[in-house]
């Protein structure tokens, strides 16, 4: 899959990591359960990471929400970060796989992969976490329309 963002900054952003370990994840989780572990680490961690670096909290995380997880949190961040970056085609893409992954419940390989890489088999927060990056994903939230584009992220913060 072509990324629709200026590279160097998908490569270094944790946003950027989650979408590459997603996609290997995609083509050999049958194989290996290492993107799965690493998705995991990246979820845990992205949303304390990005909020010590004092980036502007994205409209989509509510952090007075009775059910506020950072694991939510982060995966809502992330699916922030890509829409600004990803073009709408990618975005559907995306948010439809995710989707899929969560109308399979129980059976999700994904969510299953995450549980199996996570020392807390917490189902339902990994299911949530999917489900909102999905929901985010598929709104019409930023974005490019164009097949290429390159972001100055100077310019988008």
């Amino acid at each position: 899959m072509e990324y629709i963002v200026a590279k160097e900054e998908l490569k270094n952003s944790l946003s950027g990591q989650f979408l590459i370990k997603l996609d290997a994840w995609s083509d050999q989780h049958a194989l290996t359960k290492k993107d799965a572990s690493d998705m995991v680490h990246i979820l845990r961690n992205v949303y304390m990471a990005y909020a010590l670096s004092r980036q502007a909290l994205p409209p989509e995380i509510n952090i007075e929400a009775s059910e506020f997880d950072v694991v939510v949190a982060g995966a809502e961040w992330i699916a922030s970060d890509l829409c600004l970056i990803l073009s709408k085609e990618h975005r559907r893409f995306y948010a439809t796989m995710l989707q899929n992954e969560v109308n399979q419940e129980e059976n999700s390989a994904l969510i299953n992969d995450l549980l199996d890489a996570s020392d807390a088999r917490q189902y339902t927060l990994f299911r949530r976490a999917i489900s909102r990056m999905a929901q985010i994903l598929s709104s019409d939230h930023g974005g490019s329309d164009s097949e290429v584009q390159d972001v100055d992220f100077e310019e988008v913060k």
